[in-house]
């Protein structure tokens, strides 16, 4: 099993709403799994949500996989 890695791409912004808040987390290569806990514990959302929104950050390309 392998285990996803995201950063968050170059030039993305980290503005003050959940998705900056979670490319601030990325700005190093940080497991998918790390994020999505982190972000749950920072308030940003079920985890279910997070990882909804993690998967659009991926699609818009404010997070990339490493």
């Amino acid at each position: 099993m392998t285990t996803q890695t995201v950063q968050r791409a170059p030039g993305a912004s980290m503005c003050c709403d959940a998705a900056g808040r979670m490319c601030s987390l990325a700005v190093k290569p940080v497991s998918l799994e790390v994020l999505v806990r982190l972000a749950v514990e920072r308030g940003d959302g079920s985890e279910a949500q997070v990882r909804e929104r993690i998967e659009d950050m991926l699609s818009s390309g404010l997070l990339i996989d490493c």
